[in-house]
């Protein structure tokens, strides 16, 4: 009753949903406190857009849920956690159909666990290697990116898109990962030598799309593309919802 009394002043103080707290009892409402505490915390943070809750946030989850901090400390280290949580009829490793899975040391709700799995073996399934010219790969990536003697990690993420079926290339504000496409695009669009090479642009909004358009094309004015090919380069990206075939919203 003590932790339940907490979870609802939690609610009047904005730190919690009463989504959150309903959740918690409905799956964990006679398990152990840190089953309770943490089916909680699950839920409000998979509200705020999280994919899951590493466990290790639990010790240390003050600064996020002060009204909860107590009953955090009670529950003690990472092990503990563990070990209530598996102990728990709502919790399993994915080896039975419950409310919450752990996996590792991270705690999913089902359906979210589900989705990542789904998402795992697609690129897992789809992500094969990609036969190449290497000697054409790698005089078309020298003429785009300036020789140094030191590694060119915008060239190696190219590199490595143009050989493989699916690429991810991530990086802060300002490392140069829309230059690293607009050339990859560039070596694409060469080494295709006149065969046809299809090109979408997309991206999570309709703002964003404008901005990759503004960026993008900006940087590939700057690459050695003749007219012919910067055609095949499309001027305007669209939205997410196109491309996957279905609506907005």
């Amino acid at each position: 009753m003590k932790l339940q009394k907490q979870l609802l002043e939690a609610v009047e103080h904005k730190q919690l949903r009463p989504l959150d707290v309903q959740f918690a009892l409905t799956v964990a409402g006679d398990e152990h406190p840190a089953v309770t505490l943490a089916a909680a915390l699950l839920s409000h943070d998979a509200g705020e857009g999280h994919v899951c809750l590493p466990l290790s946030r639990l010790e240390n989850n003050e600064a996020s849920h002060p009204l909860l901090a107590t009953c955090v400390s009670e529950i003690g280290e990472l092990q503990n956690w563990e070990e209530c949580l598996l102990a728990s009829q709502a919790v399993s490793r994915g080896d039975e159909p419950t409310p919450m899975i752990l996996c590792g040391d991270r705690l999913y709700l089902n359906r979210m666990w589900c989705n990542e799995r789904t998402v795992a073996r697609f690129f897992n399934e789809v992500n094969h290697a990609i036969e190449v010219d290497e000697a054409l790969l790698a005089q078309t990536l020298d003429k785009l990116f300036p020789v140094s003697d030191e590694i060119n990690w915008q060239k190696v993420a190219a590199a490595v898109a143009l050989t493989r079926r699916i690429s991810v290339i991530s990086g802060g504000p300002g490392t140069g990962k829309t230059t690293t496409v607009a050339k990859l695009l560039a070596a694409l669009i060469q080494m295709a030598d006149g065969e046809r090479c299809r090109i979408r642009l997309a991206a999570p909004t309709g703002k964003a799309a404008a901005r990759l358009t503004e960026s993008l094309g900006k940087a590939l004015r700057q690459l050695p593309l003749t007219d012919e090919q910067k055609k095949r380069i499309p001027e305007d990206a669209s939205t997410f919802a196109p491309i996957a075939g279905c609506a907005a919203g």
